[in-house]
C-alpha cells in the first residue's frame, strides 16, 4: 500500500539565497516532506513561472527536513538556471548583427 503524500506544508520566506543571477526573481519558496526520505520545493519567480524539484536520501533513519529543503531548493535554482541560460543565450545570439 503506497502512502500518502504529507499535506502538511512548510513556508520558508526565503531559503538561504545562492549566487544566482534571478534571485531577485524569487517572490517565494515552499518545502514540504513527502512520504519519509523526500522533500519536494516549488520556488515561485515574480513572472509566476514555477519550478517544482525534489531531494531524497536513501535512508528513512538519515532522513532531516532542514538538510534536505535546502538540497531540494539547490535542485529547482538548478532548473531555473537552465531557463535562465537558454534565455540568456537567445538573448545573445538574436542581437548578433
Amino acid at each position: 500500500m503506497k502512502k500518502k503524500m504529507s499535506k502538511t506544508k512548510r513556508w520558508l520566506p526565503i531559503v538561504e539565497k545562492f549566487d544566482y543571477p534571478f534571485n531577485e526573481m524569487i517572490m517565494w519558496v515552499e518545502t514540504w516532506q513527502a512520504w519519509e526520505k523526500t522533500t519536494i520545493c516549488l520556488v515561485t519567480l515574480d513572472n509566476w513561472y514555477e519550478v517544482v524539484w525534489y531531494s531524497h536520501c536513501l535512508n528513512a533513519d538519515d532522513y532531516d527536513f532542514e538538510i534536505w529543503k535546502e538540497e531540494a531548493y539547490k535542485n529547482a535554482c538548478d532548473k531555473i538556471w537552465d531557463v535562465y541560460a537558454f534565455l540568456c543565450a537567445e538573448a545573445g545570439f538574436n542581437n548578433v548583427e
